[in-house]
């Protein structure tokens, strides 16, 4: 019977510009599950869209935020007097004065401006045509101040709270026009002291420039092997972890001569929007067969062949010989090696550094990633990669700086958020040690996991056996068409005690995938458990695959290291697979499994 062992290889991102943490080509194939995801691509077009918005939106009220009544670009008649003396009519959201405030904060919107950046970078972007209504921009509603809110206790200073929204319309999956709101909130104090508007746009400049100084810009660092981003994010934006600790002390060394003025941290927090990520792998090419049926193949091949059916039975196997052939940065006969040239060519400067994951692919991730370079180039400008000092580099996080404020007398006056790059470093000397720890990690989880490997008693390569989750004893139903995504985690919590020890310390992601004659990788989505107990699972989301005559597809069981590595069905992640041909995985009550 024909087995197949996979390595997940790597290549260049394609350089466009979808909202996606990793920005890969799309086909737009409808018929190809593997290759296109409609709901998956709408979110990020929603995503990308909203972040144009956003960013334009900031970038107009920054200018204003702190602004001298004489010098506002408002009418002469808005100054701060007015807004005091009306502001109950302006708070109703109604009005002569509400709708005049309105109009002239509106003539500070560039709007024009802002449907060019989306028609160059979203409606001439082909991975969103299926998305695109011919010759409609998705801001053809234009935008909208929804409330005005007047505050301010200070006789210098009124305080202008305001929500803008607009509306995205796109074409739905059935060809119909949807829509979808999006906002965003900001604020302006209009203030009739020179010196006061003057010292208070030092401070909010004294905290950006300090902030983007080259040294600091380039110095917020976490140690961590984990590609888990969700997990890594937690601790660089807790306020008990180093980050925050150093934003703070970085924060509290602006100094502001004059007592009336404070910066208050009481409510400042750091944010993570997993948008703002780049991680160390790049696209996944195509697979390559480890053996072969029988005894042929080269002597390489069966090699590695021999070793695995030894190592997953338990038996003396040349653990280094299968974990070198895996991480090996040359292309072999079981793993291929696809990345850019440019990639390549740079890694091979270095003795220690795997063309899996280093510090290229994430530059190379990050110059595929409209959203964070954008944020980045913008904000930090003066942070830069070093290719001696990034040699461990495995991601790379965009992190919002958010809720600081400047105290003056009574008013809490908001100052504009901000934006660092902090670096994701491995623990290990260097990325080839890393991976070859992964690598070695992952050929025992995926033997444990099967209840095979060292300290197994099968007698037999082909018994693999899951541990069946309790929970589906009991809550799994029969005949129903169910989303795997909500099941998973009871199959990997299943498993025995060792398989768990290594997943708890990676946090890596695991997947079932489908592997067919098309292009594209046929990612599980729904599962089925007929009356005899089979169990089946589906690349099609409707699970209109499960019926008579439809053909097993073979099962892939893969992990790969980083969980923001699977976009869009691209697997775009150093990874590791094993594949079985049309062979039956049982469960532990001899319930059959099989992919389709």
């Amino acid at each position: 019977m024909k087995k197949l062992l996979t390595f997940f290889a790597t290549t260049a991102l394609t350089v466009t510009a979808p909202l996606s943490v990793i920005a890969c080509k799309k086909d737009s194939n409808k018929n190809n599950p593997g290759d296109y995801d409609f709901e998956t691509n709408k979110n990020d077009f929603i995503n990308l869209v909203t972040t144009i918005f956003n960013a334009n939106f900031s970038k107009y009220m920054e200018q204003i935020r702190f602004i001298y009544e004489n010098e506002s670009p408002f009418d002469n008649k808005l100054n701060v007097d007015y807004l005091k003396n009306n502001n109950n009519e302006i708070n109703s959201g109604k009005g002569t004065a509400f709708e005049f405030v309105k109009t002239e904060i509106s003539k500070v919107i560039k709007w024009s401006d802002v449907l060019v950046e989306i028609n160059k970078n979203v409606v001439q972007n082909i991975n969103y045509k299926n998305l695109i209504i011919p010759g409609e921009n998705p801001l053809v509603s234009g935008f909208q101040i929804d409330n005005l809110i007047i505050s301010g206790e200070s006789s210098e200073i009124s305080i202008i709270d305001i929500n803008f929204s607009s509306t995205i319309t796109f074409q739905g999956k059935n060809g119909d026009k949807e829509f979808h709101d999006i906002s965003y909130k900001s604020q302006i104090n209009l203030i009739s002291s020179f010196d006061i508007a003057g010292e208070l746009n030092e401070i909010s400049d004294n905290v950006k420039n300090l902030l983007s100084e080259k040294e600091l810009a380039n110095s917020f660092i976490v140690e961590s092997n984990k590609g888990n981003a969700s997990s890594i994010s937690k601790d660089i934006i807790s306020s008990n972890g180093e980050v925050f600790k150093s934003v703070n002390k970085t924060l509290n060394s602006v100094t502001i001569a004059n007592p009336d003025f404070k910066i208050d941290f009481g409510e400042m927090g750091l944010s993570f929007n997993s948008n703002n990520l780049a991680i160390g792998s790049t696209k996944y090419s195509n697979l390559w067969n480890a053996w072969t049926s029988g005894q042929s193949g080269s002597d390489f091949q069966i090699k590695f062949r021999d070793e695995i059916k030894k190592f997953n039975l338990g038996e003396d196997a040349d653990l280094e010989f299968l974990v070198d052939a895996l991480t090996t940065n040359e292309s072999n006969q079981i793993a291929t090696r696809t990345e850019s040239q440019n990639v390549k060519s740079k890694v091979e400067l270095f003795s220690n550094m795997s063309v899996q994951i280093n510090l290229f692919n994430v530059e190379e991730n990050l110059m595929s990633n409209y959203t964070f370079k954008t944020q980045l180039d913008n904000s930090s400008p003066n942070f830069e990669f070093n290719v001696l000092k990034d040699s461990r580099l495995i991601s790379l996080f965009g992190i919002d700086i958010t809720d600081l404020k400047i105290k003056y007398k009574n008013d809490s006056l908001e100052l504009a958020d901000n934006f660092i790059a902090v670096r994701q470093l491995t623990e290990e000397k260097d990325t080839m040690t890393l991976y070859k720890k992964f690598i070695k990690d992952v050929l025992f989880y995926q033997a444990y996991i099967i209840n095979q490997g060292p300290g197994s008693e099968i007698d037999s390569y082909t018994k693999r056996v899951f541990n069946r989750p309790s929970y589906w004893k009991n809550n799994v139903h029969i005949n129903q068409i169910l989303d795997f995504a909500d099941y998973s985690e009871d199959l990997w919590d299943a498993a025995n005690e060792d398989a768990k020890k290594i997943k708890e310390y990676w946090e890596f992601t695991n997947y079932f995938i489908g592997q067919g004659n098309t292009s594209g990788s046929f990612f599980a989505q729904t599962m089925f458990i007929d009356e005899r107990g089979n169990f089946w699972l589906s690349h099609i989301a409707d699970g209109s695959a499960f019926k008579i005559g439809v053909s097993v597809q073979n099962m892939l069981f893969s992990t790969f290291l980083f969980s923001n590595g699977v976009k869009d069905r691209n697997i775009t992640s150093a990874g590791f697979g094993m594949q079985w041909t049309n062979d039956q995985i049982k469960f532990g009550s001899d319930i059959n499994m099989k992919v389709i």
